[in-house]
């Protein structure tokens, strides 16, 4: 019996989907980052009287200022539940395997947003356009 429970809970915690950065560190290309995920879902999404909602932590670098950047550009951000006109943003910040590119996956109303980028000196530059597709 023991073994079916530990079964049951291990396999629960494998199927559960990941969201946060995971980028160690690299806090000025998590601020690039950061910036143009704002700059794309402002472009997307009008941010007056429009909230976005987390329903993850999003005290890491990426998240912070992902927060920072929705703000300025007018969206009320919070975490906990949307209302009627909030949408919720769940982001991935990794590094692509085998290569030194970064890249956000975020997952925005049924959408997900997906980049690439070139870390530099300074930060980040993209290496495509955002791409976009179903769900995630």
């Amino acid at each position: 019996m023991r073994l079916w429970v530990t079964v049951l809970i291990v396999s629960g915690c494998a199927s559960a989907p990941q969201y946060g950065s995971f980028l160690q560190g690299q806090h000025q290309a998590q601020a690039a980052l950061a910036a143009d995920a704002a700059s794309k879902l402002s472009e997307d999404y009008e941010p007056q009287n429009v909230g976005v909602v987390y329903t993850q932590q999003h005290a890491d670098p990426f998240g912070r200022g992902l927060s920072a950047g929705l703000q300025d550009a007018g969206f009320a951000v919070r975490r906990g539940t949307g209302g009627p006109k909030a949408f919720t943003v769940r982001y991935v910040v990794d590094q692509i395997k085998g290569t030194a590119l970064l890249r956000v996956t975020m997952r925005v109303r049924g959408r997900v947003l997906s980049r690439a980028y070139a870390t530099r000196a300074t930060g980040a530059v993209a290496v495509g356009p955002w791409s976009s597709g179903g769900t995630l």
